[in-house]
């Protein structure tokens, strides 16, 4: 992703900017503060790891919302998840939140 962003000319900052909520400490994966963009990368390697990124997703979603308007989950799918359009949906009603799922 990181190759992608910097080919394109985006300006961005990996891993570098600090999200507070509560008493936890939240860092995306890249972030664009122009666009008011926190974008986080997962893996899908095994089975039962859908499921983990469903709460993973949820909680970032909850601290990233904080200082970000939008947020984009990129999910590298190594042939674990069934229904893709089933597994964005719940997630995508959230305001300003999308889903994209690269399969292998």
């Amino acid at each position: 992703m990181e190759t992608i962003f910097r080919v394109r000319g985006l300006d961005y900052r990996r891993e570098a900017q600090t999200v507070s909520y509560s008493t936890k400490r939240y860092i995306p994966d890249f972030t664009f503060d122009s666009l008011g963009l926190a974008v986080e990368i997962k893996l899908c390697n095994r089975d039962g790891r859908e499921k983990e990124m469903i709460d993973e997703i949820n909680a970032d979603i909850i601290g990233y919302q904080s200082n970000y308007e939008r947020i984009l989950f990129a999910i590298y799918d190594l042939g674990f998840i069934r229904d893709v359009t089933l597994f964005r949906s719940s997630i995508e009603l959230q305001a300003g939140v999308r889903v994209t799922v690269i399969k292998k």
